[in-house]
């Protein structure tokens, strides 16, 4: 997992990175566009622009991806993603892992951790970490966000 703000993405990708594209996508988007699935790069990475109701935490399950990292933004307002790595951890699953959706869900753990995401901030989350966004930070709020997908290839994990 990577947080930090857009500011630092030197940090961690150069300009040909899919994480940079993915972050400069969302640094660029036209917020006059509609939500929707945008194509950032055919079906490799693609952005999926949403506006949501954060909510209460307890009634969320965290979440998991086999086949993509999820690049996260904030638009506007300000969430709360709660984050466990996988590695190490025993994790009860509530839903086993849907192929279509590319996602695995599971209860809550007894220890995580929480970060805010406000506009300015991004955060990527690996296969192995295993995240539930769209929390409220105090009680709950209309936000705008974008979540890039950015496909794994094998030969990306030799």
């Amino acid at each position: 997992m990577i947080y930090d703000t857009v500011e630092n993405i030197d940090t961690y990708a150069d300009h040909a990175d899919l994480i940079f594209v993915a972050v400069d996508f969302v640094l660029n988007f036209d917020l006059s566009k509609p939500d929707g699935t945008y194509p950032i790069e055919g079906d490799d990475m693609f952005a999926i622009v949403q506006s949501v109701t954060t909510g209460d935490a307890n009634e969320k399950l965290f979440e998991a991806h086999q086949n993509h990292v999820d690049v996260q933004m904030v638009l506007n307002g300000e969430e709360r993603h709660d984050i466990v790595l996988l590695h190490g951890q025993k994790m009860n699953i509530a839903k086993e892992y849907d192929k279509e959706a590319d996602a695995i869900l599971f209860n809550p753990p007894e220890m995580f951790s929480s970060i805010i995401m406000t506009p300015g901030k991004f955060v990527v989350y690996a296969p192995s970490d295993a995240h539930r966004p769209c929390c409220s930070v105090t009680e709950p709020q209309n936000i705008r966000k974008v979540c890039v997908k950015i496909k794994i290839h094998e030969e990306q994990c030799d």
